[in-house]
C-alpha cells in the first residue's frame, strides 16, 4: 500500500513537472515573461463583502455562520496575509492586431496550462492592474 502511494505521488511529481516544463516551452523566446510574487495584508471588509455568504433569515442561517467563521479563521489565522503571483508577459510586435492575436493565444495557452497545474489563471483588465498598482504604492488608502 505504501508503495503504490509512493508509486502515485512520483508519478503526480512527474505529471506536473511535465506540464510546468511545457507552459515554459509554450513561451515566446521573443517575448519577456517576468513572476511578480505580491504578499499584501487581506483588507477584512472587502473580504467580508465580497467571499462570505450573506445571512438569508431563514433555517439555514446557522450553517452559514459555520462557514463563514471557518473562512474568517483561516484567513486571518496567517497573519492576514495574502500571496497574489502575477506573470507579465511583454512582446513587441509590428502592429496592434499582431499583438492582440499574440496576446489572445498566449494567454488561452496560459490558462490551459495553470488549469492542468490545478491552479486559476485570469487575465487582468486595466481597472485590475491599476487597482493592484494603487493598494501596492498607497497601501491603507
Amino acid at each position: 500500500m505504501i508503495k503504490t502511494l509512493k508509486t502515485l505521488f512520483k508519478q503526480d511529481k512527474e505529471a506536473m513537472f511535465l506540464e510546468y516544463s511545457e507552459l515554459l516551452s509554450a513561451l515566446d523566446s521573443g517575448a519577456t515573461t517576468k513572476i511578480t510574487i505580491n504578499n499584501r495584508r487581506l483588507n477584512k471588509a472587502d473580504f467580508e463583502q465580497t467571499i462570505l455568504i450573506p445571512m438569508a433569515e431563514d433555517d439555514l442561517d446557522k450553517y452559514r455562520k459555520e462557514h463563514n467563521k471557518m473562512l474568517l479563521d483561516k484567513a486571518t489565522g496567517a497573519n492576514s496575509t495574502v500571496q497574489d503571483k502575477y506573470v507579465t508577459v511583454s512582446v513587441c510586435k509590428k502592429n496592434i492586431e499582431e499583438a492582440r492575436n499574440y496576446f489572445a493565444r498566449v494567454g488561452a495557452d496560459l490558462i490551459g496550462h495553470f488549469n492542468r497545474l490545478g491552479s486559476k489563471c485570469t487575465e487582468l483588465n486595466a481597472n485590475d492592474k491599476l487597482r493592484i498598482f494603487h493598494d501596492f504604492y498607497r497601501t491603507g488608502v
